[in-house]
């Protein structure tokens, strides 16, 4: 079973420092199928 959430983790970590935040949530658009909470 994939866990989502620690991808999800995993790729902000390694985004966060280089990437704006409107770009983070558009690559996470991308990539997930369900809506942030």
């Amino acid at each position: 079973m994939t866990n989502y959430k620690l991808i999800a983790i995993k790729l902000g970590d390694n985004l966060k420092y280089g990437s704006s935040v409107n770009e983070i949530n558009r690559i996470a658009k991308a990539v997930f199928p369900f809506n942030k909470k």
